[in-house]
């Protein structure tokens, strides 16, 4: 498989999202609205347009991407005071008298209270916006109810459904969408169509799902599905792998799962054993997905005596 560099790559999926390419070039030679939403799937390309095709232009002391001002060069470091980036955790209003970092009471007394450190104007970014709690949501609205103008605002988000009605009439929309199976093609450059069909045309699946990881995986529930020893020894596997990649920062423990269940039904398609399994793969992610503490151990043991069971005992 080819490798490609992160920006080549990225700047290829930004040409293919037609409305988010109109818009930020509309917005690279034009004034930026107090508040920019980009909805959708894809936040890894939400972050390069950010960085590259955002900031770049619009915090350049020259506003023209000159790559030799101050601006621009603290950009390319990531160090750039004007730019500031919450965290994808759930942001909290903060304390009245001593508010934490990266809290809106934070944010509204020691940043938006002075004018940008280098740039003409500074921009905050909140990578999940769906994740303000109430009382924050609230505390930020009266900001953007009375934007500084120094100050913009980009909020991304899975679902403008995710955001209250008052943020959204606030903000201009720009709208992501996956890409095809075709696109993925062209984008990546890989040429397995089962693997790209496990993306699910998404940008973020693509680095966070390693090829050469889908195609163990793959072919150890090809064995499983040829020899009862083999599916026990992918019970085993699979418990022990859906840790070893939190540790090696990869997928977490609900994506290895996912990622599994996603894998297996593409094995079995065109079995006979689709129709019977589905529906259990299916509640197996119903309860994946409802995250209740300990209810995983339960949830895989489960699994794989009907794995077991249906593929081996109920045949013979």
């Amino acid at each position: 498989m080819k490798t490609q560099s992160p920006i080549h790559l990225e700047e290829k999926a930004f040409l293919f999202q037609k409305i988010l390419s109109r818009m930020i070039q509309y917005y690279q030679k034009h004034p930026l609205p107090n508040l920019l939403i980009f909805s959708g799937p894809n936040k890894i390309l939400k972050h390069y347009v950010v960085l590259h095709k955002i900031a770049f232009y619009h915090l350049c002391i020259n506003q023209n991407h000159c790559k030799e001002c101050k601006a621009c060069l603290l950009l390319e470091k990531q160090e750039h005071p004007d730019l500031i980036i919450f965290p994808d955790d759930k942001v909290k209003i903060g304390d009245v008298k001593d508010p934490e970092p990266f809290s809106i009471r934070w944010l509204q007394k020691n940043i938006l209270v002075y004018k940008p450190a280098v740039s003409p104007i500074r921009i905050v970014l909140f990578p999940a916006a769906e994740k303000l709690g109430l009382e924050a949501e609230i505390a930020l609205l009266k900001t953007l109810e009375e934007p500084s103008p120094y100050t913009k605002f980009i909020f991304f988000t899975p679902s403008l459904d995710q955001l209250k009605d008052t943020i959204i009439s606030r903000g201009v929309n720009i709208p992501l969408k996956n890409f095809s199976l075709e696109q993925m093609h062209k984008i990546t450059e890989i040429n397995d169509y089962e693997f790209l069909e496990i993306l699910g045309g998404s940008l973020d699946n693509f680095y966070s799902i390693k090829y050469e990881f889908y195609q163990t995986l793959k072919q150890k529930i090809l064995q499983a599905l040829e020899h009862p020893i083999d599916l026990i020894e992918l019970e085993d596997w699979s418990m022990q792998n859906s840790k070893i990649e939190i540790e090696n920062e990869g997928l977490q423990e609900n994506q290895f799962w996912e990622l599994f269940v996603h894998v297996f039904l593409q094995c079995i398609r065109r079995s006979v054993l689709y129709t019977t399994l589905a529906p259990k793969f299916m509640d197996f992610l119903i309860g994946l997905r409802a995250e209740q503490p300990g209810l995983l151990p339960y949830l895989t043991s489960r699994l794989f005596y009907e794995l077991f069971y249906h593929i081996y005992l109920k045949t013979t």
